[in-house]
């Protein structure tokens, strides 16, 4: 069920300004509130208000969605080497106290 917001009061389901993420400290985000509306409705239960930050998705793209995109590329890259290490009847588990990683120079 969908109502009009009222000016100056979060209930679950309000989407609002100023909120805070955490990888997100110089973009702007918003924030979806997920209290449970009865919560909301008894004065004192909830103290605190649970939100979902939104933030655009340029931003997400640069900030989490890069990550995800550079693990999922590492993971790729380090099964293709563990394959090749097995092909040639090998133990892959060197991978398990070395880390690739650990010998690359970003410049």
């Amino acid at each position: 069920m969908l109502d009009k917001p009222i000016l100056g009061q979060i209930t679950q389901g309000t989407v609002f300004t100023a909120a805070c993420g955490e990888n997100y400290p110089t973009k702007p985000v918003w924030g979806l509130c997920i209290t449970a509306r009865c919560d909301v409705a008894h004065e004192n239960k909830a103290q605190v208000f649970n939100y979902v930050p939104i933030v655009r998705y340029d931003d997400w793209l640069l900030v989490d969605g890069g990550r995800i995109i550079l693990d999922r590329i590492y993971t790729d890259l380090l099964n293709t080497a563990k394959n090749a290490i097995r092909s040639i009847e090998k133990s892959d588990t060197v991978f398990n106290f070395y880390d690739p990683l650990d010998s690359v120079v970003i410049r």
